[in-house]
């Protein structure tokens, strides 16, 4: 873990972990694609940070830096609809987002901005979304995202990256059973890579 780009120790990165469970159960508002636009129950978020957490992690945590971190915490989740967008930074968050759920008459063309920590920065794809005729075995939904960095005055002069991704739906529900896949980009002709895989729990 990183903080203003210097390693930060286990406890605090172990602040963060525990402060970060104050978002959940998170309840959001979606239109008709599926993409989130505001947080409900940002009061409740409120909350549940000032009542059950900041109180024990400000008692447990005490150093200048742990003050620092904590105050930003406490910022980000008194406030957190305001910040609604530094949620995309967390790629789960975009990716179980993004607006699959739409009519598929033929591939649909759709911008994805995927955050690369290492480098500090969203990269842009430009993909193309299918929803694939055949069903798996199991009866899964396949709808596949492939696309590719376009080009910009910024990386004009060099390699760019990739984007492949597969969501697999439940065919009853349409409930997302997983998400794998991967996306590149280049920084400095320097490539980086992330490799995901999401899968729904079974009780």
């Amino acid at each position: 873990m990183f903080l203003n780009n210097y390693a930060v120790d286990l406890s605090i990165e172990q602040l963060v972990e525990h402060a970060q469970e104050a978002l959940y159960p998170l309840q959001l508002q979606l239109n008709t694609k599926g993409e989130a636009n505001q947080i409900i129950n940002h009061l409740q978020i409120k909350e549940r940070w000032l009542k059950d957490y900041k109180p024990k992690l400000l008692q447990y945590y005490k150093s200048d830096l742990a003050n620092d971190v904590l105050l930003k915490l406490d910022n980000f989740l008194t406030n957190v609809n305001h910040y609604f967008s530094t949620l995309h930074k967390n790629l789960s968050f975009n990716l179980l987002l993004f607006p699959i759920y739409r009519t598929y008459h033929s591939p649909i063309t759709e911008g994805l901005k995927i955050y690369f920590a290492p480098i500090y920065a969203f990269i842009s794809y430009d993909v193309t979304v299918t929803l694939e005729k055949e069903l798996s075995k199991s009866g899964k939904i396949f709808i596949r995202l492939q696309g590719n960095e376009p080009e910009t005055a910024l990386n004009i002069h060099q390699q760019k990256g990739t984007i492949n991704l597969l969501y697999k739906l439940d065919k009853h529900t349409h409930e997302i059973f997983s998400i794998t896949g991967f996306a590149t980009t280049f920084n400095k002709n320097i490539p980086y890579k992330i490799d995901f895989e999401l899968y729904e729990l079974q009780n």
